[in-house]
């Protein structure tokens, strides 16, 4: 072999060394960024497991505390909440105005509504009555004078709402249809109208 065929091969030997490094430098950051991909992905999943254990541990607390009945939304000293008090099933005064007999109706309904739910704080059947009124009249009567009721009984309020809401002479019209009332033999005179035990307050 000549001179120059020897510088030939050892060019080709020195470029395939320098290919061969290449590769290997290429591979090693190859490796190196996938250690580092692999390395984030690691604290990233042992992050989550964290938060995961975090979070589980808060629901099983959530879970195992204890919660107060939602069918009775009383607060401290007997006051209902009123921001939880359901009405809708309450009874609903529409009126017409004036008339005795859907007036003394309602009232009735609603003692009965007040005894059912445990309505016991004058207040709060106040603030409750006023929920379940939807004539234009007593509405209004409502909207000027409840807060001022507020801190009485509940049975002065009820008396104004009473004045309000029906003739100057009810009582005397209501006396008047009872006497002109037959009953029969085995009917009571309380079961021949509800609305009578209202008559005599």
């Amino acid at each position: 072999m000549t001179l120059d065929g020897l510088g030939m091969v050892a060019e080709m030997h020195r470029m395939s060394l320098q290919i061969q490094q290449a590769n290997l430098d290429a591979q090693r950051a190859t490796d190196a960024r996938a250690q580092a991909i692999q390395r984030v992905a690691d604290e990233r999943a042992l992050a989550d497991a964290e938060r995961f254990a975090r979070l589980e541990e808060a629901l099983i607390k959530a879970s195992i505390r204890p919660h107060s009945p939602s069918h009775t939304p009383a607060q401290l000293n007997g006051h209902i909440d009123l921001q939880r008090f359901r009405t809708s099933d309450g009874p609903v005064f529409t009126g017409p105005y004036h008339e005795t007999e859907p007036f003394l109706t309602w009232i009735t309904g609603l003692e009965i509504f007040f005894s059912t739910k445990a309505v016991s704080k004058d207040d709060d059947k106040i603030r409750i009555t006023g929920t379940l009124i939807k004539e234009t009249n007593l509405l209004s009567f409502y909207s000027n004078k409840a807060s001022k009721h507020l801190g009485t009984t509940w049975t002065s309020f009820k008396t104004a709402l009473f004045t309000t809401a029906l003739p100057i002479h009810w009582r005397t019209e209501l006396r008047g249809k009872i006497q002109k009332l037959h009953m029969g033999d085995t009917e009571s005179f309380s079961q021949s109208n509800p609305v009578l035990a209202h008559c005599n307050g």
